[in-house]
């Protein structure tokens, strides 16, 4: 019963992420129930990181709705996330070269624009890693986001995108 009570991979390293930034702020304004539980975070934060080369080095993650996933790595600082079921117009109109389906498929790298890819349409992935509503995460030099109004990442060169079914757009 505790087991089921513990996050995911997935779900601590977006809680890890979020915990450790915000760590220090949580200290001064915690009673001791909320200094426990942020002890209890960096614990677990900090037994995940000990072993974790092996999860590290590449990594793929999902929305609550799974209607978005992402799947990167973060030594080259590149990122690249699928909407399965989408709407509206897509950002960038489709190239001729294009055979196959586009308005899926968003890719960030460490620097420059965020870009579109031509592929297949994504199927729904079943990911054990999701990424909580209102945590932000770092991969390398790209800042991930995830809300209930959708999935926004960003490199430090202030390029990326926001996802959601009903909108899609560059930045």
């Amino acid at each position: 019963m505790l087991q089921s009570a513990l996050p995911t991979k997935g779900q601590a390293i977006f809680l890890c992420h979020a915990v450790i930034r915000w760590f220090p702020w949580s200290i001064m304004l915690a009673t001791k129930t909320r200094l426990e539980n942020s002890m209890r975070h960096v614990l677990l934060c900090a037994a995940l990181a000990l072993p974790g080369a092996a999860f590290a080095d590449g990594y793929g993650f999902m929305t609550p709705t799974g209607n978005i996933y992402c799947n990167g790595a973060v030594e080259v600082s590149e990122i690249s996330c699928s909407v399965v079921e989408r709407s509206g117009p897509v950002p960038i109109p489709k190239p001729a070269s294009c055979n196959g389906v586009w308005g899926h498929r968003f890719n960030l790298a460490a620097k420059g624009k965020a870009t579109m890819s031509c592929g297949q349409k994504p199927q729904k992935v079943d990911y054990t890693d999701i990424a909580p509503y209102g945590v932000t995460a770092e991969f390398g030099d790209i800042t991930c986001v995830s809300e209930t109004t959708g999935l926004t990442c960003r490199n430090r060169s202030g390029h990326g995108f926001t996802l959601s079914r009903r909108q899609q757009s560059l930045f």
